[in-house]
């Protein structure tokens, strides 16, 4: 029997004379897809295939007898004894891996070699891709090598923080009992326990928590903090201006901002401090006796017995507070509610915290609930459909338009602004154009995969890699299609 093997095409399309209604049927596009071949893959690297965030290059790795080698755009590379830890670029322009030849490691970027080493963890970019990192090891000790420049050596180093703008990077390492922060290839104080390491949204500024002793405290840009019994691990405020902690005085916990410490309460959750968009309120959950409540710059809210982790959400105007929670009856009932603006919702036996999302403007909570074995999307506090699943809603950049992927009756579908499209074997989440005017998803029917664009579908191919498609502006979009072949060289 003869082997099969997969081409990869860049799949391309304007919107020209598109123009369908949201609640028109499903038809074929009134253009046709522009195809670019990209790449002949055998049909065994289809499972570690790796499309390029853009969308535009594909990536995969081949066995040949004891050997691998991994392909870019059909590109096969040096071949090595094993390979791991494929990564490629955010800007989708270098590819980064660790390689063994023999018995000793080596990093590849860009097809060329680092030096030799016993092993090799962590191969990663930063933002932008402005920096190429992986830690080696030599001998029993470790370094960042940044860029193909080698670091300081320790016994241990941590994967490593990079700024939001991709030109920093910091990390921790031990050295005997001790740890230090290394911001830059400098380092910093050592002590006994370093956690929390964070750069600042504007990328200026770093922080952490450090622990010395039976002393904690916090460093923020080489300044060191008041020392407090425990601290909790640093948090930036948006705008960078703002830094927030917990800490331990007597026998409470207070909120420490840029140094100031609030009122004292039992205990400040960990994981739920939280600042508004706009960097004007910080919110965290905090605990007095048995209630727990939503305290909001400085104002407690209204009392719960229990406020769920990860739920604490504030819309993106700053105006508005969403978070889960029950009372004392719910948690008998096993019930949860929706507490928006210290209002609470109706009832429900499960909110899935991963799906509570709010629009851009103007703020709509959207949130999935289970009641009596029924999933339901609740959108501006509407309940839409009954479903035996509901993914997260997802909403174009104005947010006015709102879709996501649903199965009833054993066959999923996708819900654009409230209107089911046709019902296919799988479906992915929709993507909006930048302008909220088209909207896009992949789909599955008949084991073919085929792109919907405003309720119309491409040709079908046998996948689209990883279910991605890119809107180019507001008038076209593109996505990597797989078609299987017969291999004339039976790969």
């Amino acid at each position: 029997m003869k082997k099969k093997s997969r081409i990869a095409y860049l799949g391309l399309a304007l919107f020209w004379g598109f123009g369908c209604a949201a609640d028109e049927h499903v038809r074929a596009l009134d253009r046709e897809l522009k195809e670019t071949a990209l790449a002949a893959m055998p049909a065994k690297a289809y499972e570690n295939m790796m499309p390029s965030p853009d969308a535009r290059r594909v990536v995969f790795l081949t066995e040949e007898g004891k050997q691998a080698c991994v392909s870019i755009d059909g590109r096969a590379g040096k071949k090595y004894d094993e390979i791991g830890g494929i990564v490629v670029s955010p800007d989708s322009r270098r590819v980064l891996y660790g390689a063994r030849v023999g018995k000793k490691w080596v990093a590849v970027l860009d097809g060329r070699e680092s030096e030799k080493y016993d092993a090799l963890a962590a191969p990663a970019f930063g933002p932008q891709g402005l920096k190429a990192v992986f830690i080696p090891r030599v001998g029993g000790k470790q370094c960042l090598v940044v860029n193909g420049q080698a670091g300081p050596k320790f016994d241990k180093v941590e994967y490593p923080v990079f700024s939001p703008d991709g030109k920093h990077v910091a990390y921790t390492a031990q050295t005997g009992s001790k740890w230090v922060a290394v911001v830059d290839g400098k380092r910093g104080p050592a002590g006994d326990e370093i956690s929390g390491l964070i750069f600042s949204p504007d990328s200026q500024q770093v922080a952490y928590r450090i622990k010395t002793g039976s002393q904690e405290c916090i460093w923020r840009e080489g300044k060191k903090e008041k020392a407090y019994g425990l601290v909790g691990d640093p948090f930036f405020s948006p705008d960078s201006r703002q830094l927030a902690y917990k800490a331990v005085v007597d026998v409470q916990e207070v909120l420490v901002v840029n140094g100031v410490e609030g009122q004292g309460v039992d205990e400040i959750e960990d994981a739920t401090l939280t600042f508004s968009p706009d960097s004007q309120h910080l919110a965290f959950v905090s605990k007095n006796k048995k209630q727990k409540q939503v305290v909001r710059d400085g104002k407690a809210g209204k009392p719960f017995a229990a406020i769920l982790k990860g739920t604490l959400l504030f819309s993106p105007d700053s105006a508005h507070v969403a978070y889960v929670a029950q009372t004392e009856k719910n948690i008998k009932d096993k019930k949860v509610v929706v507490v928006t603006d210290d209002q609470a919702g109706p009832l429900w036996d499960e909110v899935e915290k991963d799906k509570m999302v709010w629009s851009p403007a103007p703020s709509r909570l959207a949130f999935v609930g289970k009641r009596e074995n029924a999933y339901v999307t609740v959108l501006d506090g509407k309940e839409t459909g009954k479903y035996f699943f509901a993914g997260k809603c997802v909403f174009s950049a104005d947010g006015k338009r709102c879709g996501y992927v649903t199965v009833s009756g054993g066959r999923p579908s996708v819900v654009v602004d409230g209107k089911a499209r046709s019902k296919y074997g799988d479906a992915w989440p929709p993507v909006f154009s930048a302008d909220g005017r088209h909207v896009a998803y992949a789909a599955k029917l008949n084991q073919k995969v085929f792109a919907v664009v405003d309720g119309k579908e491409s040709p079908a191919y046998d996948d689209i890699a990883g279910a991605q498609i890119v809107f180019d502006g507001n008038d076209g979009f593109h996505y990597i299609g797989l078609k299987a072949a017969a291999d004339k060289k039976n790969y």
